[in-house]
């Protein structure tokens, strides 16, 4: 006997994606994720799965979603490469920049309990 099991809903796939559903309704009205269901016993579920993952970190990275929609629609490995050296470079900056902040600070405190 073949179990035949039924595509999630929305919300339950959210929930595995760790997003909104409601986000995912957004995503699907901008046309930057368009999946006709999610089964999780097809193979595009895997990808639906990280393409989400992927456009959470380029959110967190600061990016739009029309720059992510313009990566995922024209992206070569050559751009996506460019893309990643690009988000390394802007994170090490800001660390540096935090670890500034924090000597400040530290600097500042040390003032503080001297005086």
């Amino acid at each position: 006997m073949k179990l035949k099991l039924k595509p999630l809903t929305t919300g339950e796939f959210a929930k595995i994606c760790n997003v909104k559903k409601h986000t995912l309704f957004h995503y699907d009205d901008i046309g930057l994720l368009k999946p006709d269901y999610y089964d999780e016993m097809d193979i595009d579920f895997i990808l639906i799965v990280s393409l989400i993952y992927f456009i959470s970190m380029m959110k967190e990275l600061g990016m739009s979603l029309d720059e992510i929609k313009f990566y995922l629609n024209s992206r070569t490995p050559e751009q996506m490469e460019e893309l990643f050296t690009s988000k390394i470079n802007q994170i090490s900056n800001e660390i540096k920049r935090l670890k500034e902040n924090k000597r400040i600070l530290k600097s500042r405190i040390d003032k503080i309990q001297y005086a």
